[in-house]
């Protein structure tokens, strides 16, 4: 049974991107969809937990992973099969945003009270993503105001100002969400005016 426990805590070690220190290194910047062919090829793998890592840290990424000890997310079983604990995803994504530097923001409102209500906020255009949906077309509309707080609407609208653009935005609150840590006011209605 012993060596059965061996083997299999290897297997699970090896195919989970652990070296023999049980560590992993993850990347964490935001652009990893974008390298993700560079990633294989310098040894990374992917998974829904760990997303982009590798067990072996390679000087030309020691700015851009993190450690990640096996203790801190999973555990071996007595049977020698691992298994991630049941907080690691958002355990990891809190280690990233941390490393990136990142604010978490804050809504703009109270949840409990302020969905629906207007609001005239001044933020500035950072993306718009097109997506194709069973409706058409729709457009995810991001910004972020001066004090890095994140304001995201969708619209079918199309928008005319350029990413960087200073704008005013007067709107209804439709909710307020939360991605990769980050507090996102969600507005609906929105009428566009540059600063």
């Amino acid at each position: 049974m012993n060596k059965d426990y061996e083997v299999k805590k290897e297997k699970w070690l090896k195919d989970n991107g652990f070296n023999e220190n049980l560590e992993t290194y993850v990347y964490f910047l935001d652009n990893s969809y974008e390298i993700k062919e560079t990633l294989k090829d310098d040894g990374f793998r992917f998974n829904k937990v760990l997303y982009w890592h590798t067990p072996e840290l390679k000087e030309e990424y020691s700015d851009k992973t993190i450690k990640v000890a096996l203790d801190e997310i999973a555990e071996i079983s007595a049977w020698g099969t691992g298994y991630y604990k049941e907080n690691a995803k958002d355990y990891i994504e809190k280690r990233m945003f941390d490393a990136r530097g990142e604010k978490e923001g804050e809504w703009l409102g109270d949840p409990a009270l302020d969905v629906d209500k207007k609001i005239t906020v001044i933020a500035t255009l950072v993306d718009v993503v097109e997506v194709s949906t069973r409706f058409g077309m729709t457009q995810l509309v991001k910004f972020v105001d001066e004090f890095g707080n994140s304001i995201n609407w969708w619209t079918s609208v199309e928008i005319k100002y350029e990413v960087g653009t200073k704008l005013s935005i007067t709107g209804t609150i439709k909710g307020f969400d939360r991605y990769k840590n980050k507090k996102i006011t969600v507005m609906k209605r929105c009428k566009l005016s540059e600063v």
